[in-house]
């Protein structure tokens, strides 16, 4: 009697274990695997790698080296986003060695005065990359690129994101934004365009500083 009773509770024990809730240790958790600079393509890091190291880091000398200029025929013309104008005493048609600045309008800075420019500004961070879809409404005097690298930069702020137009790893244009997010000139981008996410940027800033 006392054989069969011990039987029955055995079964009944293994009966409730069966039916009890998992317990939260024996749950499979699947998370979403975050995004990591190994993401990015080799020979995009290896492009744009020095130029973002140059843009975030305090020499303006290192800033200056990954400029590449233009040259560009001068001309006295009224309006923006024309040519440069021509210097006192130079002709017009003479090319000039400038670099191509875009904002509320057209600029271009001098080679002797690059230094004092980028001493005018602080890039915050790295936001973005994309690929340039080539406009057919662009000046020629404002080159386009390859890739655009979005940068965060604020002041009293405000949001003032600076884009730098990339050509075969030097920084041919840069275009000026005021009040206009980095987020929101991202998103105005077509998806397939972004090669490097914010979550990819920030991962791989971590991984070089």
């Amino acid at each position: 009697m006392f054989t069969r009773m011990l039987i029955v509770m055995t079964v009944l024990l293994v009966l409730v274990s069966a039916c009890a809730p998992a317990k939260a240790t024996d749950v499979l958790e699947v998370g979403i695997e975050p995004a990591t600079e190994s993401n990015i393509n080799q020979a995009l890091k290896d492009e744009l790698g020095p130029i973002m190291q140059a843009m975030l880091g305090p020499s303006l000398t290192d800033r200056a080296n990954v400029i590449q200029y233009s040259q560009i025929a001068c001309a006295n013309v009224e309006g923006l986003g024309g040519p440069p104008s021509c210097p006192e005493g130079v002709a017009e048609g003479t090319e000039l060695e400038v670099f191509p600045t875009l904002g509320g309008e057209g600029s271009y800075v001098a080679p002797e005065n690059m230094e004092a420019f980028f001493n005018n500004f602080l890039l915050k961070n790295l936001y973005a990359v994309y690929r340039v879809t080539p406009n057919p409404n662009i000046e020629p005097y404002y080159p386009e690129g390859e890739y655009a690298m979005i940068f965060e930069r604020n002041i009293n702020d405000i949001s003032l994101p600076v884009v730098l137009r990339v050509m075969d790893g030097k920084i041919v244009r840069m275009d000026f934004s005021v009040g206009t997010p980095a987020a929101d000139l991202l998103a105005a981008i077509p998806v397939e365009d972004v090669l490097i996410t914010p979550q990819e940027a920030q991962a791989w800033m971590a991984s070089i500083r």
